[in-house]
């Protein structure tokens, strides 16, 4: 689902595609910060439609920071090895324990065994071993993260959700978008009415997808949850 089929429809509905299909009243500009607005709200409700399976390169030391593209570390699985095959597993621990029972660092391997979040913090996290400097490789491990949402920044852009299809929240991100436009005109009776009209419907379609059913997550690193991994 491109950008533009929303500020389509979005026009379509607000009757302001006057001259072929430019937008006159809301322009373009307007329409893609809404759009991005809308996405960004959709994450804070429903971080799941945004979970992906990564794979993180690790810095020397035992702290670890997420790269900017990401808001939050759910899980890591296991280490990867130098030739990109899947390695040992890493165990989720309790930073506190970790800090009063630390293993002796490895000197020549970058392969960690276990990870924990830093308290008060989803993108900083901590592992042991710590990662040794100096090695000939850069240490990975592959992780489930949440990515922030892609920025849209031209009509032509596809919309990404890595948790799911767009296409399932096009309803939101259009009242959303409408909500908006709508309160853009604040000396009009009638369109805050209908501005408040669309972000109730907003607010109906995200209490409807937070109220589904989810599959319980295995991580019990930052989420504190039961874990049980084998891997054959």
């Amino acid at each position: 689902m491109l950008a533009s089929e929303l500020f389509d429809e979005v026009g379509d509905i607000l009757n302001d595609m006057e001259v072929g299909s430019e937008h006159l009243r809301w322009p373009v500009s307007d329409l893609m910060q809404y759009l991005n607005e809308a996405s960004s709200t959709i994450a804070l409700g429903k971080p799941s439609v945004f979970t992906t399976v990564v794979d993180l390169a690790l810095a020397p030391g035992s702290t670890q920071r997420l790269p900017d593209e990401f808001s939050r570390l759910l899980d890591i699985h296991f280490n990867i090895n130098a030739d990109g095959s899947e390695g040992p597993n890493v165990l989720p621990g309790v930073y506190a324990l970790q800090q009063a029972f630390q293993k002796p660092g490895c000197r020549y391997s970058g392969v960690v065994e276990v990870y924990s979040a830093y308290p008060g913090s989803e993108r900083f996290f901590w592992v042991d071993p710590p990662v040794p400097r100096a090695l000939p490789y850069t240490p990975m491990v592959e992780a489930l993260v949440i990515a922030l949402p892609p920025l849209v920044t031209s009509p032509a852009q596809p919309l990404v959700f890595p948790g799911i299809s767009a296409q399932m929240y096009q309803g939101a991100l259009v009242d959303w978008m409408l909500y908006r436009c709508y309160s853009k005109d604040q000396e009009s009776p009638s369109s805050l009415q209908r501005s408040q009209m669309h972000f109730q419907a907003y607010q109906a379609y995200m209490a409807l997808a937070m109220g589904a059913p989810q599959q319980s997550n295995k991580s019990s690193g930052p989420t504190g949850q039961a874990t049980a991994r084998a891997r054959a």
